[in-house]
Parts: structure tokens; sequence; C-alpha cells
């Protein structure tokens, strides 16, 4: 998958002037494809499809942040349930690939000016430990999440630039 990912500029072009937005080295995204923006590094890898968007810091760095949007669904009517549900919907099947997380208390935060909750855990995928962050937010009956996942070592490295990207995160 990393060998298709391209700058944006060759990958996302259905908005004319998505791409003449810079800032210090950030770069904006926006799509048709997606109803929000934010800014990002300008030398980081994108990939996007309708309703997801991934960056990848480098080829060599499989340190990322995804933001994916899903409707909320019959089982919840608030933020508050979906968060405190998201363990039991995929427990088994996130406990077969990563063992028993613990994801903490949620954490209260803002993602584009609407209230959001955010969770921070640790996993270790083979031999190798990763850090998460995940931000949720519900907007029109939709849940928004934004993850950066890295690996232990690197995830501080990072954190300004995702940090960046959470601040800059807007609903169009």
């Amino acid at each position: 998958i990393r060998q298709m990912l391209r700058k944006p500029a060759l990958l996302i072009m259905d908005e004319p002037d998505a791409f003449l937005d810079f800032q210090d080295g950030m770069q904006l995204l926006s799509n048709k494809a997606v109803d929000f923006t934010f800014y990002y590094p300008d030398t980081w890898l994108t990939n996007m499809n309708e309703g997801m968007v991934c960056l990848y810091v480098a080829n060599d760095d499989p340190s990322n942040v995804s933001v994916t949007t899903f409707g909320l669904g019959e089982d919840f009517s608030t933020l508050d349930e979906y968060i405190s549900g998201l363990p039991e919907s995929f427990t088994s099947q996130w406990n077969a690939v990563f063992g028993q997380t613990d994801f903490g208390t949620p954490e209260e935060i803002t993602l584009g000016g609407v209230p959001a909750k955010k969770l921070s855990y640790e996993v270790t995928i083979g031999q190798i430990p990763y850090r998460y962050i995940q931000g949720f937010a519900l907007k029109d009956s939709n849940v928004y999440t934004l993850t950066y996942a890295a690996r232990t070592e690197v995830f501080d490295k990072h954190l300004e630039n995702v940090n960046g990207i959470i601040e800059s995160f807007s609903f169009k």
C-alpha cells in the first residue's frame, strides 16, 4: 500500500484550490469526498478514499494519522454511549489481535469546535510496542475518529505535528 502513496497534489485534485493554501510547512487537506479539513505536514504521504483519510510520516516510518467517518448507528444516541460501548463492540476481535488493552478514561477535548473524547493507549503488535491517541467527535449523527498511531520510540517525535493537525481540524 505504501508504494501507492503519493504527494497529495497528485492524489487529490477534485477541488481546484484545495492545495493552494500553505502555512509554515503545513498543507491544507480538503476534498469533496470528506466533510472536514485540516493542515498536515507537506512532507507526509496521503491516502484517501470516501470517508477516510490516512497520512503517513514516510515510507520508512509507519507513524500515521487517520480520520474515519461513519454513522452513529442505532445502538448509540450520544458520544458518551458510543465511547463507553466502543471496547465492548469489538473486544473479542481486538483482544485476538492486540491482547488485553486498557483504554483508560476518556478525556474531554474539542475537535473542529465540537466537544469530543480522547483515548490514549498502548498495544504491542508482534514484538513492537505502539502508542495510540484517538479523538472521537459526534456531528450530525456521524462519528469522526482521528487516530494517531506510532511506534513507542518515535511517538513523541511527531506529537507537535499531530497536535497541529488536531488544532487545525474543522468541519465544512
